[in-house]
């Protein structure tokens, strides 16, 4: 879990930075999310496209097929029977792990992490971001080696942010024993039941 843990820090810092820089050089600034007080923003198209090549070329990411098979990740109904949780139900999570989805890219970074990017976005869906930090080697169980992220620009006190920052508290899910992505990045050694509410009710 430690190795994991470390992996899923450097990638976050690595595509953190990156936002930071592709927002800054092309003002990239309108593909995120927010659902508080009755408020809600999605995203806007141009923007998300462009992110998302800005993203690929600044990593350097390799495409992948989408049809590998050689790995998989647990659907949403089999994760919570098996005793997993998920900040946000209503989520859609399982649209964004299969192979055939024209809008979710699946890359390779260069230290052999996979990412999964869904930013060329339409009404229905957010932007989002699944890390797999152990590549194509098992567990590929969510909250061990897998994490799912948003994007945003809403702090916790509510307010607009310059910046889009990768967020787990709009959505998220792990498998039984598994950790969050603020947890790990919080160094918290826990993760209990009210890390699993929705905070921005």
């Amino acid at each position: 879990m430690k190795v994991f843990e470390t992996a899923f820090k450097k990638q976050y810092s690595v595509f953190q930075n990156a936002l930071n820089l592709a927002v800054f050089e092309n003002g990239t600034s309108e593909c995120y999310i927010f659902y508080t007080g009755g408020m809600s923003y999605q995203t806007r198209k141009e923007d998300c496209n462009l992110l998302k090549e800005n993203l690929v070329s600044l990593l350097h990411l390799t495409p992948i097929k989408t049809d590998d098979k050689s790995y998989k990740y647990k659907l949403k109904s089999e994760v919570l029977a098996q005793g997993g949780k998920t900040v946000n139900s209503n989520c859609t999570y399982d649209d964004f792990t299969v192979y055939n989805n024209p809008a979710v890219g699946t890359y390779m970074t260069n230290d052999g992490a996979i990412v999964k990017l869904s930013l060329n976005t339409t009404s229905a869906y957010m932007p989002v971001m699944i890390f797999d930090v152990n590549g194509l080697k098992g567990p590929n169980k969510w909250g061990y080696d897998v994490f799912f992220m948003t994007l945003t620009k809403r702090d916790r006190n509510g307010s607009i942010d310059q910046k889009i920052f990768l967020t787990d508290e709009y959505c998220s899910i792990v498998e039984k024993g598994g950790r969050l992505p603020r947890n790990i990045l919080q160094n918290k050694e826990k993760t209990e039941d009210s890390d699993f509410s929705w905070l921005w009710d």
